[in-house]
């Protein structure tokens, strides 16, 4: 018989959450805010493009992949943009479930990528990260800064 991993390790849900730990500094006089953010949500990662931004807007736009995607600023400039998938509906946490329907593709900016892979599973609504709980993204903010 095959020895089974103890579950209890991997939090109260028994699983690991798989995506990205992110940092950003919402703005200059606060200290660095960490995020999880699914890879049922997170894309890929792209380096270098150029973010333009939109007049009268709080959005950028990006040329990525052959598409011009809008981009929403979490933080201060960085090199990377974090591409994403958004459904018309999202369940918040760790683990959102897939939704049927229209999806919009969206680049989040400002962020830097600290980790990816599977993280421990606290709750719901959070992952382990170098031994501190870090809180999954607000996907609303990101869908709202779209409206």
């Amino acid at each position: 018989m095959v020895d089974q991993p103890d579950r209890s390790q991997f939090g109260p849900e028994g699983a690991r959450a798989y995506g990205l730990v992110l940092e950003f500094f919402p703005d200059s006089r606060r200290a660095a805010t960490r995020a999880f953010l699914s890879a049922r949500i997170a894309q890929r990662v792209v380096r270098g493009a150029t973010i333009s931004s939109v007049p009268n807007s709080h959005l950028g736009m990006a040329l990525i992949g052959g598409s011009v995607i809008p981009v929403v600023a979490l933080g201060a400039t960085t090199s990377e943009i974090v591409v994403c998938e958004l459904w018309e509906s999202l369940t918040p946490g760790v683990e959102p479930e897939p939704a049927k329907g229209a999806t919009e593709t969206i680049g989040v900016s400002g962020v830097t990528v600290l980790s990816s892979g599977a993280f421990k599973r606290l709750d719901g609504a959070s992952v382990e990260f170098r031994g501190e709980p870090v809180e999954a993204l607000d996907v609303a903010l990101l869908v709202d800064a779209l409206e």
